[in-house]
């Protein structure tokens, strides 16, 4: 098995995680030396898993709608009759499975999320960054965003109820054992900059 680095990518919605995966992605590409080293032995440079992949397989088998509602209760179902860490043994599966150099868990929710992250030890290496923005920021982004079906024109008060699910609490309770905390209120060449300093600095 090749050496992994795995990323956790902690934040709350609207926080700008899958933004920042992007730009990790695009900064693991410019690194040409590498893509040909990685191509010579047949081994991919970037992999990405977010939980909700494998939660939206779950209800598109059943023909049920992947809202954030059915999306957040999904989870919760699967501990109670798997056990706690269900979701994120199957995320662990996954991220196991590949042969990327670059493997980031885009959406560390839960407390086994972020010990999951932690168990990739030398000659593996683990980081796990917060991606945050002031409220008012991330509720903008998520009401002009139709990433899901219901979000589109999200009310502030449901906004701030979702925050309330199981699935969201702990976010901030994991961002604080961060390695870096990406403050996301700028501009998104203000968050490509910060993303390059990270990068530079732990990941290349």
């Amino acid at each position: 098995m090749n050496s992994k680095t795995v990323i956790g990518l902690v934040g709350e919605k609207g926080g700008g995680k899958e933004t920042v995966g992007n730009s990790i992605l695009q900064l693991s590409k410019g690194n040409k030396l590498q893509m040909v080293i990685d191509v010579l032995k047949k081994r991919e440079v970037f992999f990405r898993i977010r939980s909700s992949d494998i939660l939206k397989e779950v209800l598109a088998s059943y023909g049920i709608p992947q809202t954030r509602f059915n999306l957040q209760r999904l989870p919760e179902g699967m501990e109670d009759m798997f056990g706690d860490g269900a979701l994120t043994n199957a995320v662990k599966q996954r991220i196991l499975s590949s042969n990327a150099d670059i493997n980031i868990f885009d959406g560390v929710r839960w407390i086994s999320d972020e010990k999951m992250i932690r168990s990739f030890v030398a000659p593996h290496k683990n980081i796990l960054i917060y991606v945050t923005a002031p409220v008012a920021d991330r509720y903008e982004r998520v009401k002009m965003r139709k990433e899901k079906e219901g979000e589109f024109g999200v009310s502030l008060e449901q906004f701030l109820q979702e925050e309330k699910a199981s699935t969201e609490t702990m976010i901030p309770i994991i961002g604080a054992h961060a390695d870096f905390k990406i403050e996301n209120s700028g501009t998104i060449r203000d968050l490509e900059v910060k993303v390059r300093k990270i990068y530079e600095s732990a990941i290349r």
